[in-house]
């Protein structure tokens, strides 16, 4: 995802495709729409031959019926999911640009979903006065996706702080992905290539 840019800068070959078109913005935008279409084509494909293997597999009378407030939720999966994950490859192709190294746009990527995580985890476990690092967690991209596919529509009694619901956490992962996208897009811009 980050590499669809990330390599070029590595390589050099950026200073052919901007010689080709000088337009550092459209050529972003570019890359960008073909990598969300790409990623949402790829992943609905893989989610539905999924769905269709488990239908398979799973006897009828094995099945029940989904609740009232779940009914709108294997939709939500089925074509929800393929669509937050082209955001997220918008989000990464933005880290990638800003970036413009492929490690650094791993380790920013792997720092945003695991590290980041993992140390807010720890920092709130440590004591109850860093309770409002819940809501900190909640909105994190990992966390995002959770809270989009698990189609909460009212936020549980016990939760303190901020928890996104479901369309709530599609919103939040369009901000990530638009705050990234722009950073890398104005670094590229304004930038020297070399």
């Amino acid at each position: 995802m980050f590499s669809a840019i990330s390599s070029e800068f590595t390589g050099s070959s950026i200073t052919a495709t901007l010689t080709s078109n000088p337009r550092r913005g459209t050529v972003l935008a570019a890359k960008a729409a073909y990598l969300a279409v790409l990623t949402w084509i790829t992943s609905q494909i893989g989610v539905l031959l999924s769905w269709a293997a488990v239908q398979l597999t799973l006897s009828a009378p094995g099945k029940t019926e989904l609740e009232a407030s779940q009914v709108s939720l294997p939709w939500l999966n089925l074509l929800g999911g393929p669509l937050f994950l082209a955001v997220f490859a918008v989000m990464a192709l933005g880290i990638g640009a800003a970036c413009r190294s492929t490690v650094g746009g791993v380790m920013t990527v792997l720092g945003l979903i695991l590290i980041a995580p993992m140390l807010l985890s720890i920092l709130r476990a440590v004591s109850r006065y860093f309770a409002w690092l819940d809501t900190l967690t909640s909105i994190l991209p990992m966390d995002l996706l959770g809270l989009f596919l698990g189609g909460q529509t009212a936020p549980p009694s016990d939760v303190t702080g901020f928890l996104p619901l479901w369309w709530q956490a599609g919103l939040i992962m369009v901000v990530w992905a638009a705050v990234f996208y722009f950073l890398g897009t104005l670094i590229v811009k304004r930038v020297d290539i070399s």
